[in-house]
Parts: structure tokens; sequence; C-alpha cells
């Protein structure tokens, strides 16, 4: 089993609710899904145990609103006053950044390891960390 965990851009962000939908039709749990200022409104439907979306009210994006059908957390961030950030820059922004990193980094190194299960050792965490190119992980629970 493995830990899934979304990110996706303005357009890739508006996609995030429907992929968060199917995957829950489909028996496959999400753990999180952060959605960087979609440019339309979007609904959510289906389970995330977290959904976070950074949107910039002054400009495109929009918060998401939860249907009835929704099961987890959601979170609303307007991001618009954080220096540098636009609808093109925000997923370059290192504010922002630190905040998508920080909010996968709670996913993937809160586990205990259990059986065969086991953490990264403490060199991968680090190396993981180190690399701020990556949109999405996912990781071995």
């Amino acid at each position: 089993m493995r830990t899934i965990i979304l990110v996706g851009h303005s357009s890739g962000a508006t996609a995030l609710p429907d992929m968060v939908a199917r995957l829950g039709q489909l028996g496959v749990p999400v753990k999180l899904a952060i959605g960087l200022d979609s440019v339309f409104r979007t609904k959510l439907a289906g389970n995330a145990e977290r959904y976070i979306n950074f949107y910039i009210a002054s400009g495109a994006g929009e918060p998401v609103t939860r249907t009835k059908d929704f099961r987890g957390a959601l979170e609303n961030v307007d991001v618009q006053s954080v220096p540098g950030v636009g609808h093109i820059s925000i997923d370059k922004n290192q504010i922002i950044q630190q905040k998508v990193i920080t909010a996968i980094d709670a996913v993937v190194f809160s586990r205990r390891p259990s059986g065969a299960q086991r953490q990264l050792p403490a060199a991968n965490r680090a190396e993981y960390r180190a690399d701020r190119d990556g949109a999405a992980a996912s990781a071995p629970n």
C-alpha cells in the first residue's frame, strides 16, 4: 500500500477534486491533496484525509467548496498577502514551497514503522527535504 499525495497548480488544481473523487471510487485513499490557485470554482467530493487549497483571492483563485459527499479536512488558505505571490509564481515562491513541503513531510514522516514497514533512514529524509523540485510525492507506508 502506498500513501497518495497529490499536488496541482492552476488547471492541475482545478482537476484535483475530480482526481480525489475518482480515486475514492476506486478505493484508493488520498492522504493529502494540495491545490495551488485553481483557475475555476471547484467543488470537492470523495475522500481525502486533508485537502489544502492555497489561493489568491485578489486574482483568479477561489476557495474550494465541499459537497455533502466529501469526507476529510478542507483548508482554504488565502495567500494574497505573501510577498511575490501571483498566479504564475505561486508554485515557485519559497514561502509557498515551504508550506507545501511541510504538509507533505507531516504525512510522509509521521508514520510509525510496523512489521515489515519502516521509515526512511535519516539520510534519506534529509535528501527528500533537500529535493525541492518535485511537485508530487508518493511514499511507501
